[in-house]
């Protein structure tokens, strides 16, 4: 009978081993036909975010939205709060509409991508800022991006 549990647990774990490996981040330029270059965050002179960048993603088509990865290339762990800002229109945009927040947090593991945040705008060629946190409250900006500066 133990022989019986054994081959059946040593099946399961050969049939099901997929699952059991983490899944790889997707990329955002899988996702979105125009895509930024990478920047790197907005910072002082402490380095709270030093090698982690960012590159912002258009559709081709409507609805126009406009998202957002992060890449960490630091050997140690980052947490950030941002929200993307339309400067054109002077609004921050939707990040999560079930919970109507415009801001969102990221825990950037060391040499790790995080998950694509995105938000409707209303004009893609409107100009877009990254406004970031640091964990000791400190506010950053990074000077405004468009879509035309990436054609």
């Amino acid at each position: 009978m133990k022989n019986l549990y054994f081959s059946i647990l040593f099946l399961s774990i050969i049939f099901y081993s997929n699952n059991l490996f983490a899944q790889p981040a997707k990329d955002i330029a899988k996702k979105y036909p125009v895509v930024s270059v990478p920047y790197t965050l907005p910072d002082n002179d402490q380095q709270n975010f030093a090698d982690v960048y960012f590159r912002f993603g258009w559709p081709a088509k409507p609805p126009y939205t406009i998202a957002v990865q992060f890449a960490n290339h630091a050997y140690k762990t980052r947490k950030l709060k941002f929200a993307i800002k339309d400067v054109t229109t002077n609004k921050i945009v939707l990040l999560d509409s079930v919970h109507n927040v415009r801001f969102g947090t990221e825990t950037l593991k060391a040499n790790s991508t995080s998950a694509i945040w995105s938000g409707p705008v209303d004009n893609i060629n409107d100009s877009f800022s990254l406004r970031v946190w640091s964990g000791d409250g400190d506010e950053f900006d990074k000077e405004p991006i468009s879509i035309k500066d990436q054609q």
